[in-house]
């Protein structure tokens, strides 16, 4: 059944409501659902399958034919091509400048929390040697006043950012990274700050050559810090790698491409630096975006929350989280920029979902 315009504005109208309410989705008769990504989710799976997820797990493939689906059939605004852009550009002259405003004159005349783009708690369990852990995930974007999130690293035991910023050339992003490298000499006490670019020569592949191993491509990982402009320490490296080969082991399927390995080895590097925060306390705060949190920040979610659950041979995940997934990555863009996520991006993931099918 094909998605028309107006129930998807319909949906995400309720999914904005519940979002800012905090509260479940009415009228779900599924119970996976627990949480308004999830129920905004159901309804996408439901029409594009013409069928609920009602078992307790969902294979990677059929995930992966629904997000790929949704790629092509939903009916929404597109900016992978400049004809695609200058459609969206004219049609949200608001939403355009204030973008533009962030990429050339930098934070002070850009907002993230502008257009609902607000923050949203999601607790989940991280799967350790030890046992589980509760992560207390904000998703949302990144800082645009301090008054936002320094109540919770306040409160917070400990505290783990992973920034997506850094795009050379916006100066919103550069002020960005500023604002991260403030709050972790204000609260050194209990701040992990980890920087992860998906843009220039790592996210591309450049001088990568061919590779097989986990180990051949952490190498080249770790031939690109100059990249990350908040340097990782040797012992995180180290714990990134280990979470990488645990779940990758011997070989790098072939199918994945430079991007989804790059997206994965982020998101191993996001779970070590958790796994050692919980190491001391149970319940860590976790944050892990962009600038606005709709496009890099959103795969980056799915992916640590997707890769905290993959093990060795597994084929599926459970249902309430592969809906959480589908409506993390769709729903984020759509109510902040009412347009799709990009292409580049959400392919990264697909082809992570592919590789481990």
């Amino acid at each position: 059944m094909k998605i028309s315009y107006s129930q998807l504005k319909e949906w995400l109208s309720i999914l904005r409501q519940q979002i800012e309410l905090n509260l479940n989705l009415p009228h779900v008769n599924n119970p996976n659902v627990d949480n308004p990504f999830s129920g905004f989710a159901n309804f996408l799976v439901t029409s594009t399958m013409e069928k609920s997820w009602t078992e307790d797990r969902v294979s990677y493939k059929d995930l992966k034919t629904v997000i790929d689906s949704l790629s092509k059939t939903l009916p929404a605004y597109r900016t992978n091509t400049l004809w695609g852009k200058i459609v969206w550009w004219l049609t949200h002259p608001q939403r355009a400048l204030h973008a533009f405003a962030g990429e050339k004159i930098g934070a002070k005349a850009y907002h993230p929390n502008h257009h609902g783009n607000f923050c949203y708690e999601h607790q989940w369990q991280l799967q350790t040697e030890g046992g589980s852990k509760t992560i207390t995930h904000i998703i949302g974007p990144g800082p645009g006043s301090e008054e936002n999130l320094a109540e919770k690293i306040t409160r917070a035991s400990n505290a783990v950012f992973q920034t997506h910023e850094g795009k050379k050339g916006a100066k919103v992003e550069e002020d960005h990274l500023e604002d991260y490298k403030g709050w972790q000499k204000k609260y050194s006490r209990n701040v992990k700050l980890l920087h992860a670019p998906v843009n220039g020569p790592l996210w591309k592949g450049e001088n990568l050559g061919k590779m097989v191993t986990p180990q051949q491509f952490t190498q080249y990982v770790s031939k690109s810090q100059s990249e990350y402009q908040i340097p990782m320490i040797d012992q995180m490296w180290k714990q990134s790698t280990t979470w990488f080969k645990k779940k990758f082991h011997s070989k790098i399927n072939t199918s994945m491409s430079n991007q989804a390995c790059v997206l994965a080895f982020h998101a191993c590097s996001a779970l070590a630096a958790l796994e050692e925060a919980t190491q001391q306390h149970d319940n860590v705060l976790f944050l892990q975006t962009c600038k606005q949190g709709i496009d890099r920040g959103a795969v980056a979610n799915a992916a640590t929350i997707f890769l905290n659950q993959h093990q060795d041979g597994q084929n599926s995940i459970d249902t309430k989280t592969a809906l959480f997934i589908v409506g993390l990555l769709f729903g984020r863009a759509l109510l902040v920029d009412d347009r799709m996520i990009m292409e580049e991006r959400l392919e990264a993931f697909s082809e992570l979902l592919g590789a481990l099918s």
